[in-house]
């Protein structure tokens, strides 16, 4: 790395990289073009799966959005679409936050743009968004490890068959992978010669990041916090750039902000639907288990033998949108008549308080819950590499104490994860978005071990 983590003391980094030798020796750029072939392969197999189908690409909620918005509807449901609410055949339109607004509005544009052939463009636009996410992938890889490692990165991501195969479907993934990234570029910049300029870099793509993936939210206060105790340590100054990075992150984020509270008369940094799905994957899979623990007459209708088969089963249509209608039907018996008048975010927010009251009656039968979802985090359809992957992030995280960026990193995957514990992860695009920095961090804890192994040998006299 370069003089700013040089200057902090990080030795690794020094035993594990030097660019410039990379550099002159010519590897670099076949690193590169090794990268960048492992990537077109995989864009132009996905390409070549949904290209020729393109009038049947698959959007759900931000396409019904964005749908809306490009009929000038703004930002809003229409009533047969709406979540939280009885479907009506109106033609009516509701407005939301129910989706981030980045990747919404991005493919309101395309709809707007091409008409008919809006599907077809929002194919192409998620293969680039694919191919970007490679190329960043790699670059992360070569800047915090090396230029070999960028490539294994690149190659470990490729490998989990299921990611790229969120480029198939008209949802935020691809645009929320991308924008994570680049955050995390840009906070490799910024440790590598910290300045004011750069931490109000670093928070204008937080801020922006938060909108495109409303799951890195926390990133904005936890890398502020980073960066003020490694000032501290380092006998910098304490105040100025973590207070700027929140600073400028929350102005970047104040117009959505503002426009929700003017919709909903409530505080909603992103989106709403945390207390909706937060409530499916607690009190609606513990009364499959548990029912007599509900404070409901009304009942799941299915039960499961165990907690883990009943967060497990919530991958299922069936089981899942059963949950959905006994929600419904608990909420009637028990928020009436309040909650017929209450609005989007209210509604939300009373199933984010009956979850919340559900945990705290029901701690044990929550853990092992809580202890099925990240079980379910952990599983990836169509392979266990990824699994694989996740557990050498993890692991890369605990190697990562003395090396800020990684750490950070590390900590951004555990702020990811670690709403998981209540909300079921039971569609894998609710991951995919940390993926490639689960891949960087698998390969950081892989290196770390061989550099070491390679020097006990070589000083303890053995190969």
């Amino acid at each position: 790395m370069r003089n700013g983590i040089r200057r902090s003391g990080d030795t690794l980094f020094r035993s594990l990289h030097d660019p410039d030798r990379d550099s002159s020796s010519g590897k670099l750029f076949w690193y590169r073009l090794a990268a960048a072939l492992v990537s077109v392969v995989v864009v132009a197999c996905i390409g070549m799966e949904v290209l020729p189908d393109w009038r049947n690409v698959m959007g759900w909620e931000a396409y019904w959005i964005a749908k809306s918005l490009a009929a000038g509807k703004g930002f809003s449901f229409p009533s047969e679409t709406r979540w939280l609410f009885d479907s009506v055949n109106d033609n009516g339109f509701h407005a939301t936050a129910w989706m981030d607004p980045v990747y919404t509005f991005c493919l309101a544009g395309l709809i707007r743009l091409f008409g008919v052939y809006h599907q077809l463009a929002a194919a192409i636009f998620n293969l680039v968004l694919l191919t970007a996410v490679f190329g960043l992938t790699y670059r992360l890889g070569e800047r915090l490890i090396s230029a070999p490692a960028g490539l294994i990165a690149v190659l470990a991501l490729a490998s989990i068959k299921a990611f790229p195969r969120m480029a198939l479907f008209m949802n935020n993934t691809m645009l929320a992978s991308a924008m994570v990234l680049l955050s995390a570029l840009t906070l490799v910049k910024f440790l590598e010669v910290p300045s004011n300029r750069r931490a109000g870099e670093l928070g204008l793509v937080l801020g922006l990041t938060a909108l495109a993936c409303p799951s890195a939210l926390l990133f904005i206060p936890v890398t502020g916090a980073v960066i003020a105790v490694w000032n501290w340590r380092n006998h910098a100054p304490v105040v100025a750039q973590p207070i700027l990075l929140v600073a400028v992150a929350a102005l970047t984020m104040i117009p959505w902000i503002a426009r929700n509270y003017l919709t909903f008369g409530e505080f909603i940094p992103v989106r709403t639907g945390a207390g909706q799905i937060a409530f499916v994957g607690v009190v609606g899979s513990a009364g499959t288990v548990a029912p007599e623990t509900l404070r409901s007459k009304i009942k799941p209708p299915w039960r499961s033998e165990s907690p883990y088969f009943a967060v497990f089963h919530l991958r299922r249509f069936d089981e899942r949108n059963a949950l959905y209608a006994f929600q419904m039907d608990y909420a009637k018996e028990l928020g009436m008549p309040e909650f017929e008048t209450m609005n989007e975010a209210r509604r939300d927010a009373w199933f984010l308080k009956e979850t919340k009251g559900y945990l705290l009656a029901n701690p044990y039968l929550s853990m092992r819950l809580a202890i099925a979802k990240i079980k379910l985090f952990l599983n990836i359809p169509g392979g266990s590499f990824g699994m694989v992957v996740c557990l050498l992030a993890a692991a890369g995280g605990l190697l990562a104490i003395v090396t800020p960026p990684a750490f950070t990193l590390a900590i951004w995957v555990a702020t990811f994860v670690g709403p998981f514990l209540v909300v079921a992860p039971f569609f894998y695009r609710y991951r995919a978005p940390i993926e490639p920095i689960l891949a960087v961090l698998a390969v950081f804890a892989a290196w770390k071990i061989l550099v070491v192994g390679f020097r006990r040998l070589r000083f303890g006299g053995g190969l």
